[in-house]
């Protein structure tokens, strides 16, 4: 056996055309252990970095979750007519003169508006609920990844010991050891 692979015999030429000179700056701080490269970089994160990573992440998911519930709010209270925010909708009629202002009854004028016996379109009413509930699901997912997060640093800032259970509806749960108080 030469070293050459069966399987792969079209890997044999490409390792023979390797220009010998040729260099990258990631061989610096990598070298080979028994034919496999190995990299000397130390990723590793200290424990109060990445505790204050995680928080930051946490009061974004917050500051992202308020917003939603804020724009689902807003959305129900435009889809069920309970918004305190509308403005009343108001028509300015022009006249010639002063007296036909005294004579002038806008409830029996031609040009008389009915807003509000108006009715949203279908279309538009069907585009503003799926967007409802677009918003109400992804307020449901940020919620998910909030507690988890704030699980995941509740366990790592706990003492003592940790037990996992699950719950009959297949949830995990979390008990941790009783200790004595001194």
């Amino acid at each position: 056996s030469s070293g050459i692979n069966a399987e792969w015999p079209f890997t044999a030429g490409i390792a023979q055309d390797k220009n010998a000179d040729e260099f990258y700056r990631g061989m610096i701080k990598s070298k080979l252990v028994d034919g496999v490269h190995r990299s000397d970089k130390n990723n590793d994160v200290s424990n109060d970095v990445l505790k204050l990573l995680k928080t930051q992440d946490a009061n974004y998911l917050l500051v992202k979750l308020q917003a939603e519930k804020n724009k689902v709010v807003k959305l129900q209270q435009i889809l069920h007519g309970t918004s305190e925010s509308e403005k009343a909708n108001s028509h300015t009629f022009f006249v010639d003169s002063d007296e036909d202002v005294d004579d002038f009854d806008p409830d029996n004028h031609i040009w008389k508006l009915e807003i509000a016996d108006e009715k949203i379109p279908n279309k538009r009413m069907e585009k503003q609920y799926a967007m409802l509930k677009l918003r109400q699901e992804r307020v449901k997912t940020l919620e998910k990844a909030l507690n988890k997060l704030q699980l995941q640093r509740m366990l790592s800032n706990s003492k003592g010991r940790v037990f996992k259970t699950t719950a009959d509806d297949g949830s995990a749960q979390y008990k941790w050891r009783k200790q004595r108080l001194k």
